[in-house]
């Protein structure tokens, strides 16, 4: 018995130390999981009172489930954001500071650029207004050109320039001495220099025509200026001399010439709308296409002054002198002719001329008329009438 148990002994102890080299060769494979797999049932241990039915804990083995993993990345979210928020907040505020800070330094460094070239256009313009004084021709020359570079580089400053300008225009524009023999004297170069840049800054600087309102340059002494799209609306010119000035294009609506002088002025296309030229010696100008719409020319001496494509609509001519005067093409319509002298006027070719503004005028055997209107027996009458008058 002792020897079939010791064999027995032997044999079951061959068969462990098999089993274990086959499990160190070989280890088994665990079976494939299974999605849903069937929930097995809890031993109980003894005198526990708990149900095989009742779901007990998993045992923990150190290692974060799937709903551990999702709470941790919800916590690392949430502090990623509490740290990221106030510091873009603080960058956000930094940001700001700085181009406030760079703001208010851009504005002291204007402030400050500003009051050093207002430092020096003042400098400049007391110099150049000290050299309108001096007695040298050029060195006044080079004071009005100065005053000319102030009024394009410091656009507040022009109305004042404009002043010292008109200024100095009334009282360096005056007739020379001396007799006057044939054609009169030219202008004196400042003031022709300064009345240039004053009459002539619409096309040179952006300036509204409100800083000429009203400009005084009565009895200014401008003979042979060159004024051509010259900007004189409103100005008062009462007075002026301005004979064989070239007024071409210019603007001299609702301007004031009574008893100027402008013979001999060539005003190619003048805009002279409601401008007054009462008592103004206009003879021998050149006033083709002019617009003297409203104008007032009473008592004003127009002899053999061309009128041509002129339009004198609603104009006032009372008492003028139009004697050897050209009205071809020329607007009429509603101008007043009481008392104009028509002696050798060509009126042949008017628009708007009626019989009663030529029984109210003083026509002659010589002045042109329409046919219509000189075939009128009125008009017949009223011309012997004014011949008798003239003897």
């Amino acid at each position: 018995m002792a020897t079939g148990d010791s064999r027995a002994d032997l044999i079951r102890q061959l068969r462990r130390a098999a089993r274990r080299r086959r499990v160190l060769v070989d280890p088994p494979q665990p079976p494939p999981e299974d999605p849903n797999p069937p929930e097995s049932p809890v031993p109980t241990q003894p005198g526990s009172t708990e149900s095989p039915d009742e779901e007990r804990p998993a045992p923990s083995s150190g290692q974060p489930g799937d709903g551990q993993r999702a709470d941790w990345g919800q916590r690392i979210a949430i502090l990623a954001n509490a740290v990221t928020a106030p510091v873009a907040i603080a960058a956000l505020l930094f940001t700001g500071i700085s181009s406030l800070q760079a703001r208010e330094e851009l504005r002291n460094r204007n402030r400050e650029l500003n009051i050093s070239e207002q430092g020096q256009v003042t400098e400049r313009f007391a110099a150049a207004t000290e050299q309108l004084g001096s007695d040298a021709v050029d060195v006044r020359l080079g004071g009005i050109y100065s005053l000319q570079r102030i009024m394009k580089d410091s656009p507040p400053d022009r109305v004042v320039i404009l002043e010292v300008l008109t200024a100095f225009i009334r009282t360096h524009a005056v007739k020379p001495k001396g007799p006057n023999r044939g054609n009169p004297p030219k202008a004196a170069e400042d003031a022709k220099a300064a009345a240039k840049i004053l009459v002539e800054r619409p096309l040179q600087l952006d300036v509204t025509q409100d800083d000429f309102y009203e400009a005084d340059l009565n009895g200014v002494y401008l003979v042979e200026m060159q004024l051509f799209g010259a900007n004189l609306a409103y100005a008062q010119l009462d007075g002026a001399d301005l004979r064989n000035t070239k007024l071409g294009r210019a603007r001299l609506e609702h301007a004031r010439l009574a008893k100027s002088r402008l013979n001999r002025a060539y005003g190619f296309m003048v805009q002279l709308r409601e401008a007054v030229l009462d008592k103004a010696d206009a003879s021998d100008a050149k006033l083709v296409g002019a617009d003297l719409t409203s104008a007032s020319l009473n008592g004003a001496d127009l002899r053999r002054v061309d009128l041509s494509a002129a339009d004198l609509h609603g104009a006032s001519l009372k008492r003028a002198n139009l004697q050897g005067a050209t009205f071809f093409d020329t607007q009429l319509s509603n101008a007043a002719l009481n008392g104009a002298l028509l002696d050798k006027a060509d009126m042949m070719r008017v628009r708007g001329l009626t019989v009663d503004q030529i029984l109210e005028a003083r026509p002659t055997a010589t002045t042109k008329l329409p046919p219509h209107i000189a075939r009128d027996a009125r008009v017949k009458a009223r011309i012997r009438n004014v011949e008798r008058g003239l003897r």
